[in-house]
């Protein structure tokens, strides 16, 4: 122009911004298990990141720690702000004592990143169930016929709050029997009781009910034996005695003369 020329230099700045991954870590008791505080424990945890370009970073291993009784969670960077990342959970703790992880492996999920400034999250959970074990109820019953009794006999195992388990044993023709009630948590207190008796036989009565018993639930052997008796109520006739032909008694009668 006629006044020249003036040149402005503009200067753009530009900031690269890492990206940030918040892993969220929950745990989770199944009904039935006796729930504790976890506050403190420790997972630890892989990162696996790769760029929407194919490029591969380095993994960071980490852990994450429960700052509650269920739940922690660690911020992580950098990583990418496009792309994925894999989050694999390594050793877990030992599940508490009766309990186990419902999970067979330790959990691992992907998440897909976003540029900042969106919150990139990804949650793992474990899961904490409680084992169980097998209780076997068995009778025996004496005293009774030769052939055995064809009956039913019930029986109740009470393991509070544990849980309320019922079966019975049917015997046909026979002295003994048995049965099985599974899936029973490990470690409950429980009672055993024979339910009342059935009919006994013709000709029978039965003798003072067994007793109650008392087991807390163990990983195998948990066995509840009930004996029952039968006692006859028929009345045995009285043996003839032999009596002495007149011959006998002559002869008798020559020998004490």
């Amino acid at each position: 122009t006629s006044l020249g020329q003036d040149t402005v230099r503009a200067v753009d700045t530009l900031t690269c911004e890492a990206g940030m991954l918040a892993i969220e870590k929950t745990l989770v008791w199944q009904p039935g298990s006796q729930a504790t505080d976890w506050t403190g424990k420790v997972f630890p945890v892989d990162v696996a990141c790769t760029s929407a370009a194919g490029d591969a970073l380095p993994r960071i291993s980490t852990d994450v720690v429960l700052t509650t009784a269920t739940t922690g969670t660690i911020n992580i960077g950098p990583v990418v702000t496009s792309g994925s990342c894999t989050v694999t959970e390594q050793t877990r703790p030992a599940a508490p004592t009766n309990h186990q992880w419902a999970e067979a492996t330790p959990p691992s999920a992907i998440v897909t990143m976003q540029p900042t400034p969106a919150a990139n999250e990804i949650g793992l959970t474990n899961t904490v169930a409680r084992q169980t074990a097998a209780i076997d109820l068995r009778t025996t019953v004496s005293g009774g016929p030769a052939g055995g009794l064809t009956s039913e006999f019930g029986y109740t195992v009470d393991c509070g709050a544990d849980g309320r388990f019922s079966s019975a044993i049917t015997l046909n023709a026979a002295h003994d029997g048995a049965v099985t009630i599974a899936a029973v948590p490990l470690g409950a207190s429980c009672t055993a009781t024979q339910s009342p008796l059935p009919g006994a036989p013709a000709n029978y009565v039965w003798g003072s009910p067994p007793a109650f018993i008392n087991l807390v639930v163990v990983a195998n052997g948990n066995t509840a034996s009930f004996a029952n008796t039968l006692t006859t109520t028929s009345v045995r006739e009285a043996a003839p005695v032999p009596t002495l032909g007149h011959c006998a008694l002559l002869c008798l009668s020559a020998m004490l003369a």
